[in-house]
Parts: C-alpha cells; sequence; structure tokens
C-alpha cells in the first residue's frame, strides 16, 4: 500500500507497479497482446498518480489524452519559490 491510498481503496501507485509487473511476465512469454494491454494500466495509473500529487483530486476517467494533458499541466506548472529561468537565456 503506498501513502497515495484513496478513500476509495484506489491506489494508483501500487495498482500501476503491479501491472507493470504482470506486463513484464507477460512479455517474457511472448504474449504480446496482454501485455501491451496492462501497460495501458500503467499508464493511466502512473498518470492520475502525478495528477493525484498535485491536485488530490483525480478524474474518473480513461481518457488518457485527458489524463497526459492534465498530468502534463500539472508538471509544467512553477512550483513557488522555483526560478524557471536558472540555465536559459532570457
Amino acid at each position: 500500500m503506498s501513502s497515495l491510498k484513496q478513500d476509495s481503496g484506489e491506489d494508483f501507485p501500487e495498482a500501476a507497479e503491479k501491472h507493470l509487473l504482470d506486463s513484464q511476465l507477460l512479455l517474457e512469454k511472448d504474449r504480446f497482446d496482454g501485455a501491451a494491454y496492462l501497460a495501458g494500466y500503467v499508464v493511466e495509473c502512473s498518470l492520475k498518480t502525478i495528477i493525484q500529487k498535485e491536485n488530490r483530486s483525480v478524474p474518473r476517467i480513461h481518457d488518457l489524452s485527458k489524463l497526459r494533458a492534465d498530468a502534463l499541466r500539472f508538471a509544467a506548472r512553477p512550483k513557488s519559490g522555483r526560478d524557471l529561468t536558472i540555465g536559459c537565456y532570457k
């Protein structure tokens, strides 16, 4: 169980890890369809983890494009006290 387990019982980091291990095992056995299917869950759970860490509220959707956009928006948002110009030309 991760520290991000939700009241609903969902634990996206733990689910991502579990599905990754299962996907790797299927891949080793040349079960490519199942491995790819579970890899999709890994991506979904990973994106939801990013969103959860930044927003605390995770959308109850399975649209990877929307989840990706939300995760990128949070990842690109400056943190307080963080100077994004360091190492860049002004």
